[in-house]
């Protein structure tokens, strides 16, 4: 009951009140693997990953063929800048569960952290194998494309996720950046603008449309979205990566932009 519970209030983002119901179902029974597993679960959620990883640890020790906690571990792993850990974790997973798709996403994405782009296609490509309507697959893949410069095979996988997920904004600012760099500045700003229609806190979106604006010559709608941008960005890692962007270089002498960037 105590774990069910905490699944609930997981679920309504109830992390602290969750945390406690994992706790009283491990005082009753302290060998409940599954209870472990979602205190991990919360205890990432709450990024506080040595936590998560130590109740993995544990959950795996109660029950050494757990594929989705060597999955989940993996996730705290990568989450921590441990991709070399977080892909002996995903291989254990995959081992159990040769044909889970996810845990192929998965390790892509910590292969692509280590600017493997080949390795990261392989594994998003043996994904969509698996089942081809994941968009998510189609999305990563088409980011390690553009970042291998293959920009017409990138824009085509991200055409593809979007016809499975129309809603999804990532893949919306993801093709506008391969647009931009190709030159069809046009076709990048209608791509950032959806992609913030979708999400309006899309921080990211916001930047490179500012960009594409600069690029296209619209200096003021430039300095807005650079604006909305410096906003949503509380870590301020965004005003100084602005200061020596070579895409906002028209923007250098304007009185505005000198302020911002302050």
């Amino acid at each position: 009951a105590y774990n069910n519970r905490g699944l609930s209030r997981k679920d309504k983002g109830d992390y602290d009140g969750a945390i406690e119901d994992f706790n009283k179902a491990l005082e009753l029974r302290p060998n409940y693997e599954k209870a472990y597993f979602n205190r991990g679960l919360v205890k990432h959620h709450k990024k506080d990953y040595e936590g998560a990883i130590a109740d993995y640890n544990k959950a795996l020790e109660l029950n050494p063929k757990y594929a989705i906690a060597y999955n989940n571990r993996g996730i705290a792993k990568k989450d921590k800048g441990d991709y070399v850990g977080a892909i002996e974790d995903y291989n254990k997973a995959l081992e159990l569960e040769p044909n889970e798709p996810t845990t192929y996403v998965n390790r892509g994405i910590a292969k692509w952290s280590k600017d493997d782009f080949d390795g990261a296609i392989a594994d998003y490509t043996k994904a969509l194998e698996l089942n081809p309507k994941l968009a998510s697959a189609y999305n990563n893949r088409g980011v390690a494309k553009k970042d291998k410069g293959d920009h017409e095979d990138a824009i085509k996988d991200f055409d593809r996720a979007l016809e499975l997920n129309p809603n999804y904004s990532e893949a919306y600012n993801n093709r506008g950046f391969v647009k931009h760099k190709k030159g069809d500045v046009e076709g990048a700003i209608r791509d950032y603008k959806r992609a913030i229609e979708l999400n309006q806190r899309y921080m990211l979106a916001w930047y490179n449309l500012a960009c594409a604006y600069c690029k296209g010559g619209d200096k003021e709608k430039a300095i807005g979205a650079l604006k909305r941008a410096f906003e949503l960005d509380g870590s301020g890692q965004l005003k100084e990566h602005a200061k020596t962007d070579a895409d906002l270089e028209s923007l250098r002498a304007d009185e505005e932009f000198k302020k911002l960037i302050k």
